[in-house]
């Protein structure tokens, strides 16, 4: 991964979604979707949308943009200024283009501390579903909590969460194995996971969502 990256040389595509917020002013902030530049000096989005519906914007107002690059497995984030603020023929903004952006990518050592309700199905008892908490969580390895003994080593389980990514909350089921199974002070089972799972879009999922927890 480069150290600097231009945010022309990311060649966003139309749609690309941003989280957007403003330090300033705190009811600015939410959604928004990369359009495309002006006369290459001038970033084109659609107004940050939260609650469904555009949020009021400044103009002169300083932003933090941050923003997933799929194709590159990496975060980035930038500031810059409100240039312009439209309303037809939808409500959009100009924003300046950065000199500096901090580009962050995962490497799958590198995990995040989370707080990750889910439900757990054992493939190899076929026992009922049980609840359980992801306390830190990698592009493929994750480590759990349990007040119940769901799995032992060995077992090939799917972990059924909600994520919440951009503001965008998705369910997604995900396999794993477990590598490791242990009781803690008596009274709290621990469990090692290898996730399996090979489904691009759920793969890309949980970089977005380990990049954004690591961001914080």
């Amino acid at each position: 991964m480069q150290d600097e990256l231009s945010f022309e040389s990311l060649k966003l595509l139309p749609g690309t979604r941003l989280d957007v917020k403003s330090e300033k002013y705190s009811r600015l902030k939410g959604v928004s979707e990369f359009i495309g530049f002006y006369n290459q000096k001038t970033i084109i989005v659609s107004t940050p949308v939260l609650d469904g519906l555009p949020v009021a914007c400044q103009l002169g107002a300083e932003l933090i943009v941050r923003f997933f690059v799929n194709h590159l497995n990496c975060v980035c984030a930038f500031r810059c200024e409100i240039l312009h603020v439209a309303a037809v023929p939808f409500a959009h903004i100009y924003i300046s283009v950065p000199d500096v952006m901090e580009v962050g990518e995962v490497r799958k050592s590198v995990r995040a501390n989370v707080e990750l309700t889910c439900l757990v199905s054992n493939f190899s008892n076929k026992s009922e579903s049980l609840e359980c908490t992801i306390k830190n969580l990698s592009v493929d390895g994750a480590k759990m909590e349990s007040q119940f003994m769901i799995a032992k080593e060995g077992d090939e389980i799917a972990l059924q969460t909600t994520m919440n990514v951009l503001e965008v909350e998705k369910t997604i089921k995900i396999k794993a194995q477990v590598c490791s199974a242990k009781l803690e002070r008596g009274y709290l089972y621990s469990y090692g996971l290898r996730l399996l799972e090979e489904n691009y879009g759920k793969k890309l999922l949980l970089y977005a969502y380990v990049l954004t927890h690591l961001s914080n």
